[in-house]
């Protein structure tokens, strides 16, 4: 599993050219989300299958409740060690997580 990354942000230019590749990926889970581009299906609590329905490839975005934190098996997550990926973003995106970015599966019954 990655190390959780945080990231400081200001306004300086060298940190926002850090932060803009993860906005990069979040518009493009959010955008492909809603136009159809993404299905996100829950098989098992906390364990999603992002589906392209474009080309048909799969992939898996699984919530580790413990330490609270997201993985993905897709390229982009395991090799750049990013903290998101669009996949991700995809799954919060879709209403199966609340706002604190917990799966609604996962959260206690009362």
């Amino acid at each position: 599993m990655a190390p959780v990354r945080h990231i400081a942000i200001s306004n300086q230019a060298g940190d926002l050219a850090k932060v803009f590749p993860l906005l990069q990926r979040a518009a493009r889970g959010i955008i492909g989300l809603r136009m159809g581009k993404y299905r996100v299906e829950e098989p098992i609590a906390g364990t999603f299958r992002v589906v392209n329905t474009f080309t048909g490839r799969d992939y898996a975005v699984q919530f580790y409740q413990k330490p609270g934190v997201w993985t993905c098996d897709c390229p982009d997550f395991r090799h750049r060690q990013t903290p998101i990926c669009k996949h991700i973003v995809a799954v919060w995106e879709s209403g199966l997580v609340n706002g604190n970015g917990v799966p609604q599966s996962c959260e206690p019954p009362f």
